[in-house]
């Protein structure tokens, strides 16, 4: 998430060498909150059910 176009580029194409991730634009700066949010819910799902490697996969 943010506002700054270019900056958004340059994290994606940074992210893209990685290998095993795949950036998604998160849309404008107002949105980072929703975003966040979901790390406290994958915390909480993972110490509730004993998992050590959650994630979320948009495919």
């Amino acid at each position: 998430c943010g506002d700054d176009a270019e900056a958004k580029k340059l994290v994606i194409k940074l992210t893209e060498h990685m290998g095993c991730l795949r950036p998604l634009d998160g849309g404008p700066i107002k949105q980072a909150n929703t975003m966040e949010s979901l790390t406290p819910l994958l915390i909480n799902l993972a110490k509730l059910n004993g998992l050590k490697d959650l994630g979320i996969n948009f495919s």
